[in-house]
C-alpha cells in the first residue's frame, strides 16, 4: 500500500482543479465585475499584456478570482512568461482573501522543480490556512525528508489533521502508516479499524462536487 499519492492520482487531482475553478469556493457575489473578469481571462491567450493589466486592476478592487488568475498566469500556465516573484505575490494575496488553491499550486510548482525548501515553506503557508491538500503535502515532505529532516511524528500529526478534514489520501496514508507497525500494536489495530471509515469516505465522494470534493481529493 503506497503511503502517498501515485503520479496518476496527482494528475487526476490536477485535472480536477483545472477543470473546476468555478466550483472552488469563490464568492462570486463579491467579485467586482464578473463580465470583465471573464473577458480578461479569455484575453490571456491572445493578448496577455492587456489581460494582465486588466486582471491586476480587478484584483486591486478586491477580485479574489483575479488574484487567482494572475498567480496562475505567472506560474507559466498561460502564454505569460513565468515570474516566481509575481506568482508568489498574487498567491499570497489570494491566500489573504481566503483562496488557498494558488499558494498550493505554487508549492506544487516548486516541488516538481525539486526546490523542496521553497515547496515546504509554500505548502506550510497554505496549510496554516487549514487547506487539507497542503496539510497532506507537508506531511508527505516530513515523511520523506524533503526540504527538512524526516520526522515521522510530525508526519503522523499532520496526516491526522488532514484526515480529520476527510482528505481521502491523508486518511489512506495514515492508515498505511499505522499498518507498518511503527507506532506499536494499538496503532496497528487502529489502522485496521480505519478501513471501513476510509471505504465510506471513498463511496461518499460520488455524492460530492465543488469545494467539498476538491478538498478531499486534491494533492
Amino acid at each position: 500500500m503506497p503511503l502517498f499519492a501515485t503520479r496518476a492520482e496527482v494528475e487526476y487531482s490536477s485535472g480536477y482543479m483545472a477543470e473546476n475553478e468555478s466550483m472552488s469556493g469563490i464568492d462570486w457575489a463579491s467579485e467586482p465585475d464578473i463580465d470583465a473578469l471573464s473577458r480578461f481571462h479569455a484575453l490571456l491567450q491572445n493578448d496577455p499584456q492587456a489581460a494582465l493589466i486588466g486582471l491586476e486592476a480587478l484584483a486591486n478592487r478586491g477580485s479574489a478570482m483575479g488574484m487567482w488568475y494572475l498567480a496562475d498566469a505567472y506560474m507559466g500556465r498561460a502564454t505569460t512568461p513565468r515570474s516566481v516573484c509575481k506568482a508568489r505575490y498574487w498567491s499570497e494575496r489570494a491566500e489573504m482573501a481566503g483562496i488557498h488553491q494558488p499558494l498550493h499550486m505554487l508549492g506544487r510548482m516548486f516541488f516538481e522543480q525539486k526546490e523542496y525548501v521553497e515547496a515546504l515553506a509554500t505548502f506550510s503557508a497554505s496549510a496554516r490556512g487549514g487547506y487539507a491538500p497542503s496539510i497532506y503535502r507537508v506531511a508527505k515532505m516530513y515523511r520523506e525528508g524533503l526540504g527538512t529532516q524526516i520526522d515521522i511524528e510530525k508526519c503522523r500529526a499532520l496526516l491526522i489533521e488532514a484526515a480529520s478534514k476527510r482528505h481521502v489520501f491523508a486518511k489512506r496514508n495514515l492508515m498505511g502508516l499505522y499498518l507498518t507497525g511503527a507506532f506499536g500494536c494499538r496503532s496497528f489495530l487502529r489502522g485496521i479499524l480505519m478501513i471501513p471509515s476510509l471505504l465510506g469516505d471513498i463511496i461518499a465522494l460520488k455524492s460530492l462536487d465543488g469545494p467539498k470534493l476538491e478538498e478531499r481529493i486534491i494533492c
